[in-house]
């Protein structure tokens, strides 16, 4: 077991430190304190006050059990894809060759979709600005806001041009929108697991609130993958990705977990077919895992229940040592036996100096005090 500590501003861990235990001590001894040691000495104490076992399934089991993955696409409309009628733009419809937001629709579209039960996909588009003249920032690309799904690969490439001939691409680069909207649908969602595609060309402009929705979306059945076209500065991506140092939230909160994978395009145009694929949807199923074995979600729908350990009493139940009877208080508090965990003072286990057994040393009452020449 190796304990680590978090540091509070940055979030970084430290190692501070290791114990050695077995599962079974874990789960049957009340209360236990094992001594966490480095190459400095003694680095503190470790108290299990629960341990737990739990079965973790593997993400085929989930699949084969009928649990959906839904696919949402959002597609990058600001003006700095530049013109699609250009063949510089990254819009550009071109005849010999699809551009790089057709390659990544239908690379990771045709694997995930095979998972989509009723092959339905929402299509979302943000950074344009609309026959109104406002500009949105999540918009559904078949321009009717009670029907933002439609059917099939060929359906999301359809929808996509159809959205190119009624918008102006406009700006600015926001992406907090689009996953709280993905994340909504998320919360309501059962036995379904969301993957939203951002397919973009440029430094979004929101990283903060895009910060935010990820930690608040982290406790969700929900992924994100984030595919950077273009030649643009990716540098507050590889911050979202959170490899590295976990993501907090303005007001504090930590992350629950890593739901975002950052890939640049321009690293896989010319590594050949599904390499892109391959490479953005490589930690879906752990992905996917951490969150079922967090939200206690199984396969039938039933988490099986884990085997807890015996939790010591706590100085409340008693108001005096079972050795002497002298009463708790603030200078003479409440300790416990490390064999029988009987509530004693600290001067009755000070009494019993330490049991020598084939663990390391621990305090005991008197009643568990064995002399070391027993």
């Amino acid at each position: 077991i190796n304990a680590e500590y978090m540091g509070e501003a940055s979030g970084s861990h430290q190692l501070i430190g290791s114990v050695e235990s077995s599962l079974h001590q874990l789960s049957t001894e009340p209360g236990l304190r094992m001594a966490i040691s480095n190459n400095k000495g003694n680095s503190g104490t470790l108290v299990v006050q629960y341990a737990e076992v739990r079965q973790r399934f593997s993400f085929v089991e989930y699949v084969k059990s009928g649990f959906d993955i839904s696919l949402v696409v959002a597609i990058d409309f600001t003006a700095s894809n530049l013109d699609p009628r250009k063949p510089e733009s990254l819009h550009y419809r071109n005849p010999v060759r699809p551009n790089p937001y057709l390659t990544a629709i239908m690379e990771i579209g045709e694997i995930v979709a095979h998972y989509d039960k009723d092959q339905m996909f929402p299509v979302l588009g943000f950074g344009a600005r609309m026959q109104d003249g406002t500009v949105s920032h999540c918009f559904p690309c078949t321009m009717n806001p009670q029907q933002e799904e439609v059917a099939g690969i060929q359906g999301i490439i359809d929808t996509y041009a159809t959205a190119l001939n009624n918008v102006e691409l406009y700006g600015p680069t926001l992406f907090a929108p689009l996953i709280n909207h993905t994340a909504d649908r998320a919360r309501v969602a059962t036995r379904t697991y969301h993957i939203l595609l951002i397919i973009t060309d440029g430094e979004i402009c929101d990283l903060q609130a895009t910060i935010n929705a990820i930690v608040s979306a982290s406790k969700l059945p929900l992924s994100i993958i984030i595919v950077g076209v273009g030649e643009a500065d990716f540098g507050k991506m590889d911050t979202l990705d959170a490899d590295d140092v976990p993501l907090r939230s303005s007001s504090g909160e930590l992350m629950d977990r890593d739901i975002v994978q950052f890939v640049p395009f321009r690293d896989f145009a010319s590594a050949g077919k599904d390499a892109l694929s391959r490479e953005t949807l490589a930690e879906l199923p752990r992905q996917f895992q951490d969150w079922a074995h967090h939200a206690k979600v199984a396969p039938n729908g039933q988490y099986p229940a884990g085997r807890p350990a015996a939790v010591p009493q706590r100085a409340a139940n008693r108001s005096a040592c079972t050795m002497c009877e002298r009463s708790f208080d603030l200078f003479h508090r409440c300790h416990h036996c490390r064999k029988c965990n009987a509530e004693c003072c600290r001067r009755c286990l000070r009494w019993s100096r330490c049991l020598a057994l084939a663990g390391p040393q621990q305090k005991v009452c008197a009643r568990c005090y064995v002399p070391p020449d027993v």
